[in-house]
């Protein structure tokens, strides 16, 4: 190779093929009765996301979508332990879009299994208090409850329905509640309004 030849940037990286392993192995892992997967990008073009998740009810039709970032597990278990530094990208997509359910997925395709975090808005705000708004990524420690194997799939996918019913229902809460203030404040308006009808110096005829 000359020195003056120009290099061109690598097409895949060891990084970028071990999270599209990670993807594959999550294609394989979901019972296809339960989870559908075919939204899931192996190289997609999303940006700061990797895909969807459907959540398939008995008859085959999907009912709760779940957003996902994917990564391959950096550091493996040890001890019961296991942490990743998830990256600024996922709590930015998240917080701006508050009315998905957008969950962070780590891959350990050799032992397969695989470890969550539901990125809700406390995850957020942890992740702004860690964070000097500089650096990329905040370390985080998954609990047991985020572990997901072979033999707890089922309950791993229970728990994502709760999760996307308790964002459904926050969602209606939020659009209830602003409804409601929106009312009140038309009502004061009313109330002002007729109260100055004919006042002398009012705008209000």
């Amino acid at each position: 190779m000359s020195y003056r030849e120009l290099i061109p940037n690598v097409n895949v990286t060891e990084s970028s093929k071990l999270d599209s392993r990670s993807i594959l192995f999550l294609k394989t892992f979901f019972p296809d009765d339960l989870v559908d997967c075919r939204q899931l990008q192996e190289g997609g073009t999303l940006p700061n996301i990797d895909g969807y998740l459907d959540i398939l009810c008995p008859d085959g039709t999907a009912r709760e979508k779940v957003v996902v970032q994917v990564k391959h597990l950096t550091y493996p278990e040890e001890n019961g332990k296991v942490f990743y530094d998830i990256p600024r990208s996922i709590y930015a997509y998240a917080e701006r879009h508050k009315g998905e359910l957008v969950l962070f997925i780590a891959c350990d395709d050799k032992l397969r299994r695989f470890y969550w975090r539901n990125i809700s808005e406390t995850s957020i705000e942890e992740f702004k208090n860690k964070s000097n708004h500089i650096q990329n990524t905040a370390r985080y420690h998954f609990l047991d409850s985020e572990k997901c194997t072979e033999d707890n799939v089922k309950e791993t996918i229970g728990l994502w329905r709760e999760l996307y019913k308790k964002k459904m229902d926050s969602i209606k809460d939020e659009r209830k509640l602003a409804e409601q203030f929106a009312s009140q404040q038309r009502m004061c308006f009313n109330s002002v309004s007729s109260e100055l009808h004919g006042v002398r110096s009012s705008h209000i005829n």
